[in-house]
């Protein structure tokens, strides 16, 4: 990683604990964003490096998925069902709101494009 490349890697890993943190508190979390921050960033390197290799990224993101659950059960005393909604809500949300976002762009680039 690069310079630019490790800042951003750390800021996207601590706003990704902070969307987990919010939405653990509203489903009733019990502990704390330093423990669910600290319990994210025990694999954050290894993943970051199984992202860079072919065909290896995709299976290291479902993996990272999983761990995500299991540092939220750990960290905010949840069940697994429970942890599992705190980590897939958000992933759904920002699912939609890219496509929704593609969608706007691919209207918008055809309306420019025929002129309508």
């Amino acid at each position: 990683l690069t310079g630019v490349g490790a800042i951003a890697s750390i800021a996207g890993s601590l706003l990704a604990a902070l969307v987990f943190f919010v939405f653990a508190k509203v489903l009733g979390g019990k502990g704390g964003f330093r423990s669910l921050y600290y319990c994210m960033s025990l694999y954050a390197p290894a993943l970051a490096l199984a992202y860079q290799l072919p065909f290896v990224g995709w299976l290291a993101a479902l993996y990272s998925l999983y761990l995500n659950v299991i540092a939220v059960r750990q960290t905010q005393e949840f069940s697994t069902a429970r942890a599992v909604a705190v980590v897939f809500i958000p992933v759904v949300l920002g699912a939609l709101i890219l496509l929704l976002a593609a969608l706007f762009f691919v209207i918008a680039f055809v309306r420019t494009a025929t002129g309508a």
